[in-house]
């Protein structure tokens, strides 16, 4: 029996994808364990209406996610690394927003286009890592699509919690960063680049 050839993480076919929607699966991650935080302490609520607007604002990010990947993304087969690129600037700007946002409507919106762009990236990253690899070696590439996210969720909740508790203000920096990070790869990376003409 002969063994698919196996797929690395640093494999330079699929890294700068990898890199090009890390900044988006962390953010995500960060707003959603954060955002009772954020709803109790920007809008002043009580505990009780906290839990439910903390519940709107899950549900909106949820919907833009949902609403992108089975209305939008089948709708306009676009390629893979022009669904990344819109998704994760479209991220910025959302996460930009929400980072300095103190009104509810505000919040909620930018909560909604902050799952939306993930609902757009995301199958970008999919189809994008599949498609720079060989037929044999899908299973591991698979693997690794897969895993991308999981890691992420291993780091943004924890490292989330401890900024918040020093300055509430800091676990939305890093990820701006590292959504700034994941944006000029998905627009500048020589293989992305490559990526958009075929």
């Amino acid at each position: 029996m002969v063994l698919p050839p196996r797929v690395k993480w640093n494999d330079s076919r699929i890294l700068p994808w990898i890199t090009g929607i890390f900044g988006i699966f962390f953010a995500s991650g960060v707003v959603q364990i954060t955002m009772g935080f954020i709803v109790q302490d920007r809008l002043h609520l009580d505990p009780a209406h906290a839990v439910s607007m903390t519940a709107l604002m899950l549900l909106a990010n949820a919907a833009g996610a949902m609403l992108m990947q089975l209305l939008v993304v089948p709708r306009l087969s676009l390629p893979p690394v022009i669904l990344l690129r819109t998704g994760m600037t479209l991220g910025f700007i959302a996460l930009a927003t929400l980072t300095f946002a103190s009104h509810g409507p505000i919040i909620t919106v930018a909560t909604f286009v902050l799952g939306a762009s993930s609902g757009l990236a995301s199958p970008g990253f999919s189809a994008g890592a599949s498609l720079a690899v060989s037929d044999e070696e899908q299973g591991g590439v698979a693997g690794i699509i897969n895993a991308t996210g999981a890691v992420t969720w291993i780091f943004a909740p924890v490292s989330a919690t401890a900024l918040y508790g020093w300055h509430p203000i800091v676990p939305f920096v890093l990820a701006l960063a590292l959504v700034a990070l994941s944006v000029s790869f998905a627009w500048f990376h020589s293989r992305l680049r490559v990526a958009q003409t075929h």
